[in-house]
């Protein structure tokens, strides 16, 4: 499992690492998880995962010696499924989501193939913060930003640690190229000029960045680079 950061300081750990891939023509995405851990002791999980990385998410818990209900927050990047469909797991947990995020679903549930079906379900279940502006703050040391563009109510998380500043990402750029060429694939076109200004906010801010389906990656110039090896393990079976 990869360790961003040292203690006493914030640390990031990856409980899953997400990729993307197309397989016979379909595509296949399972989203990143990474766990903040602040210098005082509170822990952030930034996005759920989908059901068939569940185990694997617990497993990541297990090796930090937490269970879900040792995780204070966790932040629902947005409502694509395989982001949010396991968040059932962290009941103790305060859910934050964006009200962009939350007005989009609502007003247009057919527009994004990926929208969670059951994403009302899972909002009345948790009881989310409902974020309004452009940052909510967490313990002092974590920052949620709203960075639109991919979703209406995409968000992504900042934290400083020894390593330099990291942001989980999410799908404000999926991996590597998507921060390169400067744009994400968006559901809705008007988005567009929105999602380039997130990226191009990403690139100026971080020094390491956490996508949502790629490899830990350090930026240089404005440019990213893989930390870790591009190796994905596959089992047929």
């Amino acid at each position: 499992m990869t360790r961003i950061g040292s203690t006493p300081g914030n640390t990031v750990d990856i409980l899953y690492q997400g990729f993307g891939m197309r397989l016979a023509g379909a595509p296949i995405g399972y989203c990143t998880v990474p766990l903040i851990t602040t210098a005082s002791g509170c822990t952030v999980l930034v996005d759920t995962g989908v059901h068939q990385t569940r185990e694997m998410v617990l497993a990541g818990l297990q090796r930090l010696e937490l269970e879900p209900d040792d995780v204070d927050y966790v932040v629902l990047t947005h409502l694509h499924f395989d982001h949010c469909e396991n968040v059932g797991l962290f009941a103790k947990s305060t859910v934050v989501v964006h009200e962009a995020e939350i007005v989009e679903a609502e007003a247009h549930p057919s527009r994004d193939r990926y929208l969670a079906d059951f994403w009302r379900e899972l909002l009345d279940r948790c009881k989310p913060i409902v974020m309004t502006g452009p940052s909510y703050n967490v313990d002092d040391e974590v920052t949620i930003h709203h960075l639109p563009g991919h979703r209406h109510g995409q968000l992504g998380v900042s934290v400083d640690t020894s390593a330099g500043r990291v942001v989980c990402c999410s799908d404000v750029a999926k991996n590597a190229r998507e921060i390169i060429v400067g744009e994400p694939p968006v559901s809705d076109p008007q988005m567009l000029d929105a999602a380039r200004r997130s990226i191009a906010w990403l690139r100026s801010t971080a020094d390491i960045v956490v996508p949502g389906h790629d490899r830990t990656l350090s930026m240089v110039d404005g440019f990213p680079v893989w930390t870790d090896d591009q190796n994905i393990l596959v089992t047929i079976y």
